[in-house]
């Protein structure tokens, strides 16, 4: 009997034991998928992150395109500006250059109106050997007129024919117009610097070399004994010589000796 009752309390506390590991392993079971969720959460964590990160550098990306978007509309913008300002500057320079060949113009118009109408004073104008002219320097001859025979030029250190006459004067002294004329070009050379031509009439032509501050102008009349001009430096040519005037006379283009003109 007592053999029996140990037996059926040791397959109790074996029921027993049994249910509550059951009980056990269920409540591990229950428990674990709470766990995993856990887990999986943290897991999922990253991608969030992840999420997140790919937003902001889309954003960034957006502002880049923006700013590159007004970057190219105001280079674009500096650009058309640009090209208005060259448009402006080359339509400036065309109206200042359209004015300048204007004003070239009337002034070629006005010196061909001038010199046309001294071409009619010309006719008006008479010239006679008796008539004579007046020296329109007072000094020595330096070199004479010598159109036969050859004179000695001290700085060029050679003898040649002189087709006029070469006087002293000083630098700033004035010179007179030899006798009644029309100038008919004022222009400069490398031998007697600033010079004046002018028309007497009847085919003579009086020339004056190495001047300064020429009061004369192209196709206007000169009285005789009126200031035309003043004395230069010398050129390069006459500097041995010193300071002086160059005085031609010619006769229908061919050169004449001044002195059988002179009085």
């Amino acid at each position: 009997m007592k053999k029996g009752f140990y037996v059926s309390l040791a397959v109790g506390v074996i029921a027993v034991a049994a249910v509550g590991a059951i009980a056990t392993q269920n409540t591990k079971s229950q428990e674990q998928p709470e766990h995993l969720a856990q887990i999986e959460e943290q897991e999922t964590q990253p991608t969030k992150v992840s999420q997140t990160e790919e937003a902001l550098e889309n954003e960034a990306e957006q502002k880049t395109d923006t700013n590159t978007e007004l970057t190219t509309e105001e280079v674009t913008k500096a650009e058309r500006s640009t090209g208005l300002m060259s448009e402006q500057t080359s339509e400036v320079g065309e109206a200042t250059k359209a004015v300048e060949e204007t004003a070239l113009e009337e002034a070629t118009e006005a010196e061909i109106s001038q010199v046309m109408s001294g071409a009619d004073s010309v006719k008006n104008l008479s010239f006679k050997e008796e008539d004579g002219l007046i020296w329109p320097v007072m000094g020595d001859v330096l070199l004479k007129y010598s159109m036969e025979k050859s004179v000695y030029f001290k700085t060029l250190e050679q003898y040649k024919v002189n087709p006029a006459m070469i006087i002293a004067a000083k630098e700033g002294d004035e010179v007179l117009s030899a006798g009644k004329c029309l100038v008919t070009d004022i222009s400069e050379n490398e031998e007697t610097g600033i010079t004046l031509t002018a028309t007497l009439g009847d085919g003579y032509e009086v020339v004056y070399g190495q001047l300064k501050d020429v009061r004369a102008q192209l196709g206007a009349t000169i009285e005789k004994g009126s200031v035309i001009g003043t004395i230069a430096a010398p050129t390069k040519y006459y500097v041995a010589e010193g300071e002086n005037l160059y005085f031609q006379v010619l006769q229908d283009g061919t050169p004449i000796d001044p002195l059988l003109l002179l009085e």
